[in-house]
């Protein structure tokens, strides 16, 4: 038997075994695991989901496709799947930016201001205890502005120049969005809460998920402005004024633009397996010993702080669904499965195909299939390391990473950075710039694809 399917069928009798418990009284699927149960699945997943992740995380094609969000959609990439995604997100400012305008037509602005306000509950006291259903202890009713409000958030995502919808912070955890309201409170924003929405349960590739969440939220909300802006009797002489037609362009534009995106990143064929492979990571990262997650070129402490939020959900109310979910997952694996490929990373191969090459284990570095001498020292290697390691994920290497708090000079990092220059071939040497947004900062400007980082075993 496979391996990936003898530990999806132990998962399998494992719950066989608590579905025929003499004290189950309602459904296992609307109930909590108990003690016993929740120590079963714990092993479950550390003696069997743990050591089948190590063995698929040191294959390629595991990692490929684990870190194809990463590596495509996120800032800084320079793929045609994310040229897509700004192409995307320029034609959603552009069609916010004209419906905005268009409101601000007399006619047009006349009419919003005689919007009634919508009846909502305004708030509500529920109480939420294990095993029973929520229990509502009181709610007020009131009355708020809703198109105001809309057309407000509509505002703060444009003057927001930053904003994007992928974000490699997501790999391990959604990361939430607040709003601060007129009175300096902070309120938490609900389109990306996990225990409301389905498609954001913590496991799996995340970034799309959470991308394609924030996306149609907003999508949402900008349709809702809209089909209240093109009900308003507006009169016939308004009704020439260019700004229409501009606004339909861009509306158009968005759509378009929108299918692409989704036809490229959420409907393709390999979506459902860049899906299994992320959550079998995020798996190994939880519940790993000592795990080696290096090659997902993310911040060390990103790692540590957000993998740790999976084991507090496996304890909730998700949790069936998501041990569910780990096992299925797990199964497909099989079809990410080549027999033929190392399961070890072949350095002759990475060098012969001409990528930024570094084998931590002897400190040999090549570029264009050539040995790179970096000299004697630790220096040179390190800062070539953290250059080609920050390049992974598109970020800087500052002074702070290279040296020490305390002994970092003015000159320290400009210094390191000439020393090490001198060694590089000039092609490689030419895609190294200083950070426009950070002083003594440098960023390699390559690829990951074309960037083979091979580090010592622990």
């Amino acid at each position: 038997m496979d391996p990936w399917e003898e530990v999806a069928r132990r998962y399998e009798r494992l719950i066989r075994g608590f579905e025929s418990r003499s004290s189950l009284e309602e459904p296992l699927n609307s109930t909590f695991f108990t003690s016993h149960e929740q120590v079963q699945l714990t092993q479950w997943l550390t003696d069997h989901v743990v050591p089948l992740a190590a063995s698929f995380a040191e294959r390629a094609r595991f990692r490929s496709l684990a870190t194809w969000s990463l590596r495509n959609l996120c800032p800084g990439s320079q793929t045609p799947v994310r040229e897509t995604v700004v192409v995307f997100q320029d034609a959603f400012r552009n069609a916010v930016l004209s419906l905005l305008d268009l409101m601000k037509l007399p006619a047009i602005s006349q009419l919003i201001s005689a919007i009634p306000p919508k009846t909502i509950v305004s708030e509500e006291v529920v109480r939420i205890e294990s095993k029973k259903q929520p229990q509502i202890l009181s709610r007020e009713i009131g009355k708020v502005p809703e198109f105001e409000l809309n057309r407000r958030q509509l505002q703060g995502f444009l003057a927001d120049k930053t904003y994007e919808f992928f974000r490699q912070e997501d790999f391990f955890l959604t990361q939430q969005e607040f709003v601060q309201d007129a009175d300096g409170s902070v309120t938490q924003m609900g389109h990306l809460v996990s225990g409301i929405w389905p498609r954001l349960e913590p496991l799996g590739d995340l970034i799309a998920r959470s991308g394609r969440q924030r996306i149609e939220s907003r999508l949402d909300l900008l349709e809702a402005t809209r089909r209240v802006i093109h009900s308003l009797e507006v009169p016939a002489s308004a009704k020439k004024s260019p700004k229409f037609q501009i606004e339909r362009t861009a509306h158009t534009e968005l759509w378009n633009a929108w299918a692409k995106l989704r036809l490229l990143v959420f409907e393709d064929a390999a979506s459902g397996q860049r899906d299994s492979c992320s959550a079998v990571t995020q798996v190994y990262a939880a519940y790993g010993a000592t795990p080696e997650l290096q090659w997902l070129g993310l911040p060390e402490e990103q790692t540590l702080r957000n993998s740790d939020g999976l084991p507090v959900f496996l304890r909730g109310f998700q949790a069936k669904n998501l041990f569910d979910r780990i096992a299925r997952s797990v199964r497909e694996l099989g079809s990410v499965y080549d027999p033929d490929e190392p399961e070890t990373p072949v350095w002759h191969d990475a060098i012969a195909s001409g990528a930024l090459v570094l084998i931590d284990v002897d400190r040999r570095a090549y570029w264009e299939g050539k040995s790179i001498d970096l000299g004697k020292g630790d220096n040179n290697w390190r800062l070539l390391w953290l250059l080609a390691d920050h390049a992974r994920t598109c970020r800087s290497v500052t002074e702070h990473d290279m040296l020490p708090d305390d002994t970092t000079a003015l000159s320290a990092m400009p210094t390191a950075w000439s020393r090490l220059n001198e060694k590089l071939p000039i092609s490689l040497g030419d895609l190294v710039e200083p950070d426009p947004n950070r002083n003594r900062a440098y960023r390699l400007k390559l690829d990951s694809s074309q960037i083979r980082l091979f580090r010592k075993s622990k």
